[in-house]
């Protein structure tokens, strides 16, 4: 049957994590698909029936986009956001989903008790803005201080 998936690193974070390789049906989907159409041929009108054939391509079909979608999804890196497929198509749409990922993640709680390869940037930009605020403070203090000076010598 073959492997299912394997580990890969992200391209982004360069965290390891598992991706479906496994991107369209297999003969063993096919085969299932047949049973399964099989099954409910039996179920439902007890005999062979032509009508078999309907259903054989509608359970072929559902399998197809299962198999679509379990790849779709895990190809996107579930520690960053990153999806390889978006970035071919639409580089700036790929960085502002990472973006939007990183944004949602800051508002969880439990974020900054990971182990999240975005936690670094997170604590950065934290700090940033601290180290701002206390600037923004400091020179409104001295420009209050010096106020004061001036108006007492006058």
């Amino acid at each position: 049957m073959g492997k299912q998936s394997e580990k890969c690193y992200c391209a982004f974070c360069k965290e390891p994590r598992r991706v479906y390789t496994k991107r369209h049906m297999a003969a063993s989907n096919v085969l299932l698909s047949l049973v399964t159409s099989g099954l409910i041929m039996m179920i439902l009108w007890q005999q062979p029936d032509p009508r078999v054939f309907m259903l054989f391509v509608l359970c072929l079909s559902v399998s197809e986009v299962f198999v679509q979608i379990r790849w779709r999804v895990s190809i996107a890196c579930p520690h960053c956001g990153f999806n390889p497929v978006l970035y071919i198509k639409d580089p700036e749409r790929a960085a502002t989903r990472v973006s939007e990922f990183f944004e949602l993640k800051k508002q969880d709680p439990t974020f900054f008790f990971s182990s999240n390869p975005l936690l670094k940037v997170a604590r950065q930009q934290a700090q940033a803005k601290r180290l701002a605020a206390r600037k923004k403070a400091l020179a409104l203090k001295e420009k209050n201080a010096s106020g004061q000076l001036l108006s007492k010598t006058l």
